[in-house]
């Protein structure tokens, strides 16, 4: 008897496991088709990660669906309530150096642009920036650089929007980006000529966790305007 209730319990616990692991492969299949159609179908791919059932999710696996989530919602020009979603994501990819770090970096400056939170906004969307430079990559510099222009072309400040537009290659974005974002009012505040994400906002919370490779890399990063 107590052998067979052994058993019970081992042949349970596989079966979970197996479960999960089934389970955990769908998700991920589920996250690459969603991925792959990200450009050319954004809202094919929004209405595929609306169907993907999130509960019991790994961290990793929840951190890369808040990072396509928030992606197809911007790119189906949805504005966001709060910051919630993508915070998993920039928690989660902190550090790692990668381009998911990037990625959750900028989607979160946009999202806080979208929400007024202007100070927090700029800290971000430099960071995104930097990391974009330094991993040449060519879209996000761009993207980056665009929204940065719109977020200071909303404070009047013309002089630094005309700065970061031109690092855009493709001005009809920044001119769609500036349309979208025309009914955000927010206040205006002056940037300081030296505007450096650590230096200007050294008790972000932000910078109170980041990892010491992304603090001295900001550090090292110098705008100047």
């Amino acid at each position: 008897m107590r052998n067979f209730i052994v058993i019970t319990i081992v042949l349970v616990v596989v079966a979970v496991f197996v479960g999960c692991d089934r389970r955990g492969a769908e998700t991920d299949h589920a996250l690459d088709a969603a991925c792959a159609l990200m450009q050319a179908h954004p809202d094919s791919s929004l209405r595929l990660l609306e169907s993907v059932d999130t509960s019991g999710l790994d961290e990793a696996r929840t951190a890369r669906f808040a990072l396509l989530l928030t992606k197809a919602r911007d790119k189906n020009y949805l504005e966001p309530t709060n910051d919630t979603l993508i915070r998993r994501a920039v928690e989660h990819y902190r550090g790692s150096g990668g381009s998911e770090e990037m990625q959750s970096l900028f989607y979160y400056g946009q999202v806080l642009f979208n929400i007024n939170s202007v100070r927090d906004a700029f800290v971000f969307l430099h960071l995104a920036y930097d990391m974009a430079k330094e991993r040449n990559d060519w879209y996000f510099q761009g993207m980056s650089a665009c929204t940065l222009g719109a977020l200071y072309g909303n404070q009047y400040i013309y002089d630094k929007y005309l700065y970061w537009a031109k690092y855009n290659p493709q001005n009809e974005t920044c001119d769609a980006l500036r349309t979208k974002r025309a009914k955000n009012k927010t206040k205006r505040f002056s940037v300081s000529k030296r505007s450096v994400p650590l230096r200007c906002f050294p008790e972000h919370p932000f910078f109170k966790k980041i990892s010491t490779r992304l603090r001295r890399e900001a550090g090292r990063s110098r705008l100047s305007i």
